[in-house]
């Protein structure tokens, strides 16, 4: 894979989390199925080590879109 590849996949992940922030009112959802672009609604399985309390696949959270935002 070279490196406009690269930079073609970031730009359609990119165009995707905006796309589907519209839908929240410019929220970036916390994980994107990626088969489908849309958000989960059901709890994922458990990530090993994760505290419970931790996760929050409904929500968003703007200081983990931080890099997101300088890539943009």
């Amino acid at each position: 894979m070279d490196t406009i590849e690269i930079f073609r996949r970031i730009q359609d992940a990119i165009d995707k989390i905006i796309e589907t922030s519209e839908l929240y009112d410019g929220l970036f959802p916390s994980i994107l199925d990626p088969q489908t672009g849309k958000m989960f609604l059901n709890r994922l399985p458990e990530i090993t080590g994760q505290r419970d309390g931790d996760r929050s696949h409904l929500g968003c959270n703007l200081i983990h879109d931080e890099p997101l935002l300088q890539t943009m």
